[in-house]
């Protein structure tokens, strides 16, 4: 019995030593380069992206969880030829339990980002300035540099003579928050539009999934040739846009971001039918959109049912909470399992992407 459980203490040891020897401390310092210091702000909210993925830039992947470990801290007074530093020693905010200093073996690909634009609800705004991505093999604690050499260019949107940019001021919303406020959209005109400078148009509002930007017109381009051909419809196409203050706006009156709705139907819609001669009645505007914009073209629709005159709504967010992902809240005992046991996570993940990669972060 003695023999046993000495092998049995000798395993256990040997176990506990090869698990302490998968895990390693990864330690990275950035710094604003020079030719960037002149764009740079001193206040904002720092991320570090570690990814086991190999392809494109961890940045670009917000997702929290997963194969993409996220760490982030606020900073308020940071020098710009000051180094700054991802180390065990740093409180900081993550999208995964495991610390940056007990990393497991492997290969990841590594990226910061300087996220100094305030006034946009994602990360990846015009503005915020990113290190390159860096492929690393983690075998031992390791300490990498990652200057910030590169800034986001602003968004803009591509050139046809068919799409253009509306970039409109509404007062309902600056009003509201005490400062200017603008609203995009992408326009997408029929073929015959210059041709034929009296005729009007119905129009089509489409609204993207979650956070989607009105730049998402350029697609229609892939298909000029038959959008500008006899067999495509006389209709104009208005690419509404979702960025909103704290994450997508919703396209409706919030008392977080503000009377979206009311900007949406009484100055943004009016001023786009009276420039781009929209028939401008009930009968001849419709909306369409998937996922979040499901969601939202119904919620229009319900809301001002005499403003349009229908939606096709595509894999819209759940409308109701008898269906909400797993649970049904009037009726189940449990909101983290459902009547048949099966965990309702996916319901809570939607919250915590939600929270965390909008400027609720700059709360945390």
């Amino acid at each position: 019995m003695k023999k046993i459980c000495t092998v049995l203490v000798v395993f256990i040891f040997a176990f506990t030593q090869e698990s302490f020897a998968q895990s390693h401390t990864l330690k990275v310092k950035t710094i604003v380069s020079q030719q960037l210091q002149p764009d740079f702000n001193s206040s904002g909210r720092i991320f570090l992206f570690v990814s086991e993925s190999q392809r494109g830039q961890p940045r670009m992947n917000t997702w929290p969880g997963g194969s993409n470990k996220i760490y982030a801290i606020n900073l308020t007074d940071w020098k710009a030829g000051e180094e700054f530093v991802f180390d065990e020693n740093i409180n900081l905010t993550s999208s995964s339990e495991t610390k940056i200093s007990e990393l497991p073996e492997g290969t990841y690909r590594v990226q910061v980002l300087w996220d100094q634009n305030r006034e946009a609800s994602q990360i990846n705004a015009p503005g915020n300035l990113y290190s390159e991505a860096k492929t690393i093999e983690l075998k031992e604690n390791t300490t990498i540099e990652l200057p910030l050499k590169e800034i986001i260019p602003p968004i803009e949107l591509a050139k046809h003579e068919l799409l253009e940019e509306v970039d409109f001021k509404s007062d309902v919303l600056s009003e509201w928050w005490g400062k200017e406020m603008r609203i995009k959209a992408a326009v997408f005109l029929p073929r015959s539009f210059f041709d034929e400078p009296d005729r009007e148009y119905p129009v089509r509002y489409n609204i993207a999934g979650y956070g989607g930007r009105y730049t998402r017109a350029a697609r229609m381009l892939s298909h000029i040739e038959w959008w500008t051909s006899s067999d495509a419809p006389e209709v104009i196409n208005v690419f509404l846009d979702g960025e909103g203050p704290f994450g997508d706006c919703y396209q409706l009156n919030s008392e977080n971001s503000g009377p979206y709705g009311t900007a949406l139907i009484e100055e943004l819609i009016p001023y786009i039918e009276e420039k781009y001669r929209g028939i401008g009645t009930p009968e001849s505007r419709f909306l369409d959109g998937c996922s979040t914009g499901g969601w939202v073209s119904l919620a229009l629709q319900l809301f001002y049912p005499d403003f349009f005159n229908g939606c096709f709504s595509y894999s819209p967010d759940q409308v109701d909470f008898e269906n909400c992902q797993l649970i049904n809240i009037y009726s189940d005992e449990n909101a983290f399992y459902n009547e048949h046991a099966l965990p309702a996570s996916h319901c809570q993940g939607s919250f915590r992407r939600t929270h965390y990669f909008t400027k609720a972060v700059y709360s945390i």
